[in-house]
């Protein structure tokens, strides 16, 4: 356990996918290392969340708010009085990475990054390319999932980062490894058809 040090989560918009998935694998786990894990998001729905890990969000807005604009506005605005309020936290972000880590440094508050995808996609000038590597490098810690992913970023951005593979599930995995099917979901019959192709020359 990281004694006196609070862990803040943030991820403006819960939307379901890989992502998400790693999200709450990862948040559990760390539930256990810090002394207080909180949760910043715009949206509702926590049941794969540990217990002990506080949500901070605003209840009401959760099923109003669809627009992700919006959601990472208001996660931001909770993440700026958290920090006001206390000032021996770490920050991982999973999701606005941008918005976070502007607001933790303006705060000097120690951020680590998770990075999903790769930027190229959307910065398509040498702007663009700067103002990215400028935000990212006040991160204390950029992490991505692939080797090939951290090559990428060395390469096209001079951006230093540390590979983490994708978390497992490894108790829901040995869990349904356990299940019998009784039945199996693919038909199959008893005859058996060979298919030969051949080329003429």
């Amino acid at each position: 356990m990281i004694k006196n040090t609070e862990l803040i989560i943030f991820m403006p918009s819960i939307e379901g996918g890989g992502v998400e998935k790693n999200l709450f694998i990862i948040s559990n786990f760390l539930s256990s290392k810090f002394k207080k894990v909180k949760f910043i998001t715009s949206s509702s729905g926590f049941k794969k969340l540990n217990k002990n890990i506080e949500i901070v969000n605003i209840k009401f807005l959760g099923s109003l708010i669809s627009s992700r604009f919006l959601k990472i506005i208001l996660s931001s605005i909770l993440l700026s009085f958290q920090l006001i309020k206390n000032k021996n936290v770490i920050v991982l972000s999973f999701q606005a990475n941008i918005f976070s880590i502007l607001i933790s440094s303006m705060f000097n508050t120690k951020i680590v990054a998770r990075l999903n995808s790769s930027p190229t996609g959307w910065i398509k000038n040498e702007f663009k390319k700067k103002l990215f590597k400028k935000i990212y490098s006040l991160a204390n810690l950029i992490i991505v999932n692939s080797n090939d992913f951290r090559r990428e970023l060395l390469v096209k951005f001079r951006i230093k980062s540390y590979c983490i593979f994708n978390p497992l599930n490894k108790k829901n995995i040995i869990k349904k490894s356990k299940i019998k099917l009784n039945k199996s979901p693919y038909k199959f019959n008893n005859s058996l058809k060979i298919i030969v192709s051949h080329i003429l020359t």
